[in-house]
C-alpha cells in the first residue's frame, strides 16, 4: 500500500463530507481512516509476531487471523531484549528495540501507525495501550492478504481534536476544572463528570479535575447541576425546568449547565462543546436553552424494585444501574414499594400507593412492570388463590393498572416481568411462597403481556441459575442489583423505544 498522504487524505474526508449531504453514514473527523484501498500483493515472507506484553490477546488474534487468511500459523513472541528476535516479524506495541518504543513515543496518545523498516520487519505503534490496539485491529483489517502480509504498509492516523486549545470566557478551557451538584435521582451528577473528563480528554485532550459541591472553588469551573455552592448555578432550581429542558449560562469566567435531571444536564454540556466549537473554539459569554430527547422509564415494582437490602439505596438498586446501563438519553425513575401486591383488594395494594400516582403523573415512555412476587405470600392468609377469586381479583387489577398507564401516555410502551422464585432462607417460608408463584403468578403475568401485546422480562429462568444474587433468599443485595439490572437491561434493550422514537412522535 502507499503512504497515505496528507493530500488523499483531504480527498478522502472530502469524500466523507460528500457522503454525509447524500444522506450515507458518516465517521467522526478524528476517525477518518481509509478502509477500502487495495492491499499490494504481498512477499514471499513468513512473517512470526512479537507483542509488547500488554497486547497478548491482540497478537492472538491476529495469527488467528494470519492463519485464517493464507493457511500458515506464525509464532507468537513475547518480547523480551534477552530474546533472540525471529528473522522477519510483526512488531506490536513499544518494544524496546529502538524502533517500536521510538515510534510509540513519537505521535500524540491517540495517535497509531503501521511502518515498514527497511529489513523488512512491520512495526504496529501508537501513544497509548488503547491507540495501539486500534492500530493493530487496523494492520489486521488492511494489511492482510489471502497469500500473506502486504509489506509496503505504511500508515499513518492522527486523531483530531474537536476543541484543541479551546479557550471560554477568555480563559483557556484546560484551566477549567469540574464541580458536580448532589442528587439522590437515579441519574447522578458525578457520573456526568466522570462523561465530561472522557469527552474532554476525547475532544480537547485534557482531563480536568472533578469535585463535588463541597470542593473548594477553582478561578474557572464548569459547574454541572443547581446547588452546587455557586452563585451561578444556585440561582436555578430543577423545578424550573420540564424533564428534557436545560439551561447553559457562561459568564465571569466559569459556566453553568442546570436543568432537571443530570441527564439532561449531559445533554446541556454536549450543546455548551458545539457552542464552543461553533465559535471557533473561543467562545464569548454567553446564555443557550435546549431541550433533548431523552425517554421516561418508570420501574414499577415492590422491595425488589424499591432496593431492600441495599446499603445506600441511592447507589444500590436495579433501576440505579439500569439508568447507566440505558445512558443519557433515557431517564429512569423508581417507583419501587416494599411489600405491595397487584390485587387492588389487598391491604398493602400497589394501586393504594402514592407511587401509582406518581408514576402516572411521570407520563412514563416506558414501564418495566416488576409486581406479583408478594401475592404469594402464604404469610398473609387474606392472599389464598384457591376458591377465593384471587385469581380474577389479579387479572382486573393488572389490567386497570396498564389502563391507566396507558391513559397517561397512549403511546406507552409496557414490559411485564417474570418474577423470580425464592431460594433458601430462614427468614421466608420460601418453598411455599415459590410454590404459589409458579403456579398462579408466572402464568397469569404470561398471560396478561399476551393478552395486551407486552413484552415479557423473563425474570424467573435466569434466576434459578443465579441464586446467589439474592443472599436473603429473596432480594439482591448491593452489587447483586447490577446483574439483576443487566438481566433487565438485556430482556429489554432490543425492543426498547429511543430517544429518535420520542423525537418522531
Amino acid at each position: 500500500m502507499k503512504k497515505i498522504t496528507a493530500l488523499v487524505l483531504a480527498l478522502l474526508l472530502a469524500a466523507l463530507a460528500l457522503a454525509a449531504c447524500s444522506g450515507a453514514g458518516t465517521e467522526s473527523e478524528a476517525e477518518s481512516e481509509p478502509g477500502s484501498e487495495p492491499v499490494s500483493e504481498p512477499e514471499p515472507i513468513d512473517y512470526d509476531i512479537v507483542f509488547y506484553r500488554f497486547y497478548s490477546d491482540e497478537a492472538d488474534k491476529l495469527a488467528a487471523e494470519m492463519k485464517t487468511r493464507y493457511g500458515k500459523e506464525p509464532q507468537v513472541i513475547k518480547y523480551d531484549k534477552n530474546k533472540a528476535m525471529p528473522e522477519h516479524a510483526i512488531y506490536l506495541g513499544e518494544v524496546t528495540d529502538g524502533t517500536g518504543s521510538e515510534l510509540c513515543k513519537s505521535v500524540n496518545k491517540r495517535d497509531y501507525g503501521v511502518k515498514t523498516v527497511d529489513d523488512g520487519d512491520i512495526y504496529v505503534y501508537g501513544g497509548s495501550i488503547a491507540a495501539v490496539k486500534e492500530g493493530i485491529a487496523y494492520f489486521t483489517q488492511n494489511f492482510l492478504a489471502e497469500k500473506g502480509v502486504a509489506r509496503e504498509c505504511d500508515y499513518a492516523y492522527t486523531h483530531l481534536y474537536k476543541l484543541s486549545g479551546a479557550s471560554v470566557s477568555g480563559a483557556g478551557l484546560s484551566e477549567y476544572e469540574i464541580v458536580f451538584s448532589a442528587t439522590d435521582n437515579e441519574a447522578k451528577y458525578q457520573d456526568v463528570a466522570e462523561a465530561v473528563k472522557e469527552y474532554l480528554d476525547e475532544n480537547a485532550d485534557f482531563i480536568p479535575r472533578t469535585g463535588g459541591s463541597g470542593k473548594t472553588a477553582a478561578e474557572h469551573e464548569i459547574l454541572l447541576g443547581c446547588n452546587t455552592g455557586r452563585e451561578l448555578s444556585d440561582k436555578y432550581s430543577e423545578a424550573d425546568f420540564d424533564y428534557n429542558e436545560y439551561h447553559v449560562e457562561i459568564s465571569g469566567g466559569s459556566a453553568a449547565i442546570v436543568g432537571n435531571n443530570a441527564c439532561a444536564v449531559w445533554h446541556g454540556f454536549v450543546a455548551f462543546a458545539d457552542y464552543i466549537a461553533a465559535n471557533g473554539n473561543d467562545a464569548p459569554d454567553g446564555e443557550l436553552d435546549g431541550v433533548c430527547d431523552i425517554v421516561k422509564v418508570a420501574c414499577v415494582g415492590d422491595s425488589i424494585t424499591i432496593g431492600i437490602n441495599s446499603s445506600d439505596p441511592k447507589v444500590y438498586t436495579y433501576p440505579n444501574y439500569l439508568q447507566k446501563m440505558l445512558g443519557y438519553g433515557y431517564l429512569v425513575k423508581n417507583y419501587g414499594a416494599s411489600g405491595y401486591s397487584v390485587v387492588y383488594t389487598d391491604e398493602y395494594a400497589y394501586c393504594k400507593h402514592q407511587f401509582y400516582k406518581a408514576s402516572q403523573e411521570f407520563r412514563p415512555d416506558v414501564v418495566i412492570w416488576m409486581l406479583g412476587t408478594n401475592d404469594g405470600n402464604p404469610g398473609q392468609s387474606y392472599k389464598a388463590w384457591e376458591n377465593t377469586g384471587r385469581r380474577e381479583k389479579y387479572i382486573k387489577s393488572a389490567d386497570d393498572m396498564f389502563e391507566a398507564y396507558e391513559t397517561a401516555n397512549p403511546d406507552v410502551q409496557i414490559f411485564v416481568c417474570i418474577p423470580a422464585p425464592l431460594f433458601e432462607s430462614t427468614r421466608w417460608p420460601w418453598e411455599e411462597w415459590t410454590a404459589r408463584i409458579e403456579a398462579y403468578v408466572l402464568d397469569l403475568n404470561r398471560e396478561l403481556a399476551e393478552k395486551h401485546g407486552y413484552r415479557t422480562v423473563d425474570i424467573y429462568s435466569w434466576a434459578l441459575d443465579h441464586s446467589d444474587i439474592f443472599p436473603d433468599g429473596l432480594h439482591p443485595k448491593d452489587e447483586t442489583y447490577e446483574p439483576y439490572a443487566k438481566r433487565v437491561y438485556d430482556e429489554i434493550i432490543d425492543f426498547i423505544k429511543t430517544p429518535d422514537d420520542i423525537k418522531e412522535k
